[in-house]
């Protein structure tokens, strides 16, 4: 069957949706779930839209009007732009596929930040055209980056703003910058479904680009802020020639009538979305001050989510949440395994969802020696590893395998910089990744330095190398009597003076409860840049790593271990 089939289609991974309400209470036998996982509105749509819905039913035996005029002109009014420079889709993933369809051949590029919106991948493959993901800087698109990597193929470039998943937005001087320097024969998509939420100053004007006579394309939606999430509407804002290029390959007659009335109701009930607004407004102000009192990361968000980090693999806590009948999403699907997001919901259901956080992560915040949750994560990970470290090695000798950090060699800075954080992002999960496997490679989406996304970094043999380490730090501790050679080893893995006096300064302004997560991680990452035997790569690698932990922003970055990964 597969010769059948588009190559490029099978290369396409299906949508992956939160999880419906009722599948949630059919498999769990519940009877009350939220969802808090698919940034939909909690308010719901206004009474006028529900109303126009309703009488828009009584005529559903006739063709919608395929060219939306009502809307279009009343849409028009409310962003001030000629109603020819308006075409209207079943929600804006539709208009990206039209994006597509009328722009892309193959050998054409496409660039867009990572993680995002999946339906801009999916317009680059479908097409047959390159795509290029540029991870994130801090959660934000990284426009600098994204330019870099435009060239003579480049043909359209997608920018989620504010971002989904992480609520991030650009600032109006950065997206500024970024166009005075865009080539004009790049098409930049605008994707705005979140702009409704913005409460920032410096959110940029992206329709006085349009007004120009640029190469640029705005996407707004009925979706989110009007709350019409099951009803489809999205629409496209460019200059005239755009538009009616993207209307040829529209389908006819893609937004139905109930569509067409509800959206225009809602879109002349302004008071209705302003108090979605504001809602969504104080449920975020909630959860920060909730994940801050929890001592919990989070990215803040000018969306209707937020990003937080439980500094640990989110699959477990997902289902105990499930359990509890509070339906979030996790980072998996954003190459964020650590993250949970979270929707804004009603103040009953925000307060639901923290209180069932909270009894799943306090479980795992405790006050105690730092050495004896090194002895017990020791303890798991040779438990998990002691059946892989007997498997027989490439010579068909018996022996335990060996880390391949000493053979790899690094000679760009920036490389062995990403490397060292890319190990202290991983450290977060290995206290619950050997419950489902720990392999020598793992995904990253934090590609920067080559920028191939999804590419398997070495990582040493992370499994392996966490057990020895940590073993051999066990063994410091219980043979505190032993010999002069084990002394001088140690002696070899300590770290100079000067550093640890500057991340002892760095630590003192986090909760006591984190000390303990930071000397676990600072012992996981000296281990690895200081190894027994030093060779010429290794040290330049400590060299480098030493100097890393003297920055206070990168040191911070290395102590989000947390100690519930213990």
């Amino acid at each position: 069957m597969d010769k059948l089939i588009r190559p490029n289609v099978l290369e396409l991974e299906p949508y992956s949706p939160g999880k419906p309400i009722d599948e949630v209470k059919r498999e769990l036998g519940l009877t009350d779930v939220v969802k808090l996982a698919s940034n939909e509105n909690p308010l719901g749509p206004s009474p006028r839209a529900i109303e126009a819905a309703v009488r828009a039913l009584q005529t559903a035996n006739l063709y919608p009007d395929g060219n939306c005029y009502a809307l279009r002109q009343a849409v028009a009014k409310h962003v001030n732009m000629p109603p020819e420079c308006l075409l209207f889709g079943n929600g804006s993933d539709e208009l990206i596929h039209y994006i597509g369809l009328t722009f892309l051949m193959p050998g054409d590029a496409v660039i867009t930040g990572y993680p995002s919106f999946v339906r801009y991948d999916s317009a680059a493959k479908l097409n047959n055209a390159t795509l290029h993901l540029v991870p994130l800087r801090e959660h934000r698109f990284d426009l600098p980056a994204i330019l870099e990597r435009v060239n003579a193929r480049t043909k359209l470039v997608f920018i989620a703003n504010p971002n989904n998943p992480t609520g991030t937005m650009a600032t109006a001087q950065e997206v500024e910058e970024f166009m005075r320097a865009v080539p004009e024969q790049v098409v930049v998509v605008f994707d705005q479904a979140y702009q409704e939420y913005v409460s920032r100053a410096d959110y940029p004007d992206t329709l006085r680009y349009v007004r120009e006579g640029r190469n640029v394309i705005v996407l707004r939606t009925f979706s989110k802020a009007y709350a019409l999430a099951g009803l489809r509407v999205g629409y496209a804002i460019a200059r005239p020639e755009i538009v009616d290029a993207m209307n040829r390959v529209r389908e006819p007659f893609n937004v139905n009538s109930v569509a067409q009335a509800a959206a225009l109701a809602a879109l002349e009930d302004q008071e209705h979305l302003r108090r979605a607004v504001a809602m969504n407004r104080q449920g975020l102000e909630y959860f920060y001050t909730h994940f801050e009192r929890l001592g919990l990361s989070y990215v803040r968000s000018e969306a209707n989510c937020v990003m937080v980090d439980l500094a640990r693999d989110t699959q477990p806590i997902f289902q105990q949440l499930l359990r509890r009948g509070v339906i979030v999403r996790t980072g998996h699907i954003f190459g964020l395994p650590t993250y949970l997001r979270i929707t804004t919901g009603k103040p009953e259901e925000n307060e639901r969802f923290i209180n069932a956080l909270e009894d799943k992560v306090q479980k795992h915040l405790t006050v105690g020696n730092p050495s004896e949750h090194l002895e017990a994560f020791a303890e798991q990970f040779d438990q998990h590893h002691r059946e892989d470290a007997q498997k027989p090695s490439d010579d068909g000798r018996n022996e335990p395998h060996q880390s391949r950090f000493d053979e790899e060699e690094f000679h760009n800075e920036d490389v062995i910089r990403a490397q060292a954080l890319h190990r202290a992002d991983l450290l977060v999960t290995l206290g619950h990744r050997h419950q489902h496997g720990v392999g020598d490679t793992y995904q990253t989406d934090q590609q920067a330095h080559n920028h191939q996304p999804g590419h398997a970094v070495p990582f040493g043999g992370v499994g392996n190398g966490a057990r020895v380490a940590l073993n051999h730090h066990r063994r410091q501790h219980r043979n505190e009597e032993g010999d002069a050679q084990n002394g001088a080893r140690r002696g070899d893995h300590r770290a100079p003076e000067s550093d640890a006096h500057a991340l002892h300064t760095d630590v003192e302004c986090y909760p006591e409860r984190q000390l303990q997560a930071f000397y676990l991680t600072c012992f996981f990452l000296h281990s690895f840049f200081f190894p027994p035997r030093l060779n010429a790569t290794n040290r330049r690698s400590a060299s480098i790593f030493r100097n890393m932990l003297t920055d206070a922003s990168t040191s911070r970055r290395l102590m989000r271990v947390r100690l519930h990964i213990c």
